[in-house]
């Protein structure tokens, strides 16, 4: 069987469909009689109806853990068991993205960029600008958008190869250090003035 290899952000990814999916299908249980609730966890299982989205979601779920299961491949479910507990500490990462001052509240950016709030959120709209929900449903600001020489060198091309991927996804991007800028982050190449290869870079994580 070939080895089967799959990207971290591909994982995570897939864990969250796998929360997205619980909760539909906990939503579209919620207002069955507790009777037939009962008699679907016993060994004579009830048929349970469900709505067209939900059904859809749950077989593309059997699919995705059958194909898990017929895979054989225990390092898949090692990597798995690796991405949940970074899950867990990834909490406390975003809590300290705050505390350390790597992302602002959308006033602070604004004040930091010499913009106005107005035009964060239109950037935002455009993909100029990015952001994160670290902590509750409060939006941030990674600092390095309010950097106008980065943008000059080449941060604004970088972000518009990136325009389809999530703000968490970006952040990875920008902030990770990779093999192919010598060890550097995206954000640091930018500043070495290696613009081509950051891009060229961008393109690459866009195509994973």
């Amino acid at each position: 069987m070939d080895n089967l290899t799959l990207p971290a952000e591909t994982i995570l990814q897939l864990l969250q469909q796998l929360k997205e999916v619980t909760k539909k299908v906990q939503k579209a249980t919620h207002s069955l009689r507790k009777p037939l609730l009962r008699a679907a966890t016993g060994h004579d299982l009830a048929p349970i109806k469900l709505e067209r989205d939900a059904f859809n979601e749950v077989r593309r779920l059997r699919q995705f853990l059958e194909e898990v299961e017929a895979a054989d491949h225990p390092q898949l479910l090692e990597n798995m068991h690796a991405v949940a507990k970074a899950q867990a500490r990834s909490e406390a990462d975003k809590q300290e993205l705050v505390a350390s001052g790597q992302v602002l509240p959308a006033n602070a950016f604004a004040k930091k960029a010499g913009i106005s709030r107005q035009a964060v959120n239109k950037g935002k709209q455009n993909g100029s600008y990015f952001a994160l929900k670290p902590k509750g449903r409060e939006l941030y600001y990674p600092i390095f958008l309010a950097d106008s020489e980065l943008r000059e060198l080449g941060l604004d091309e970088a972000l518009k190869i990136l325009k389809d991927e999530t703000s968490w996804s970006k952040w990875l991007f920008f902030t990770n250090r990779r093999g192919s800028l010598g060890n550097k982050t995206p954000l640091e190449a930018l500043h070495d003035r290696a613009k081509e290869q950051v891009l060229n870079a961008a393109r690459a994580y866009r195509d994973r």
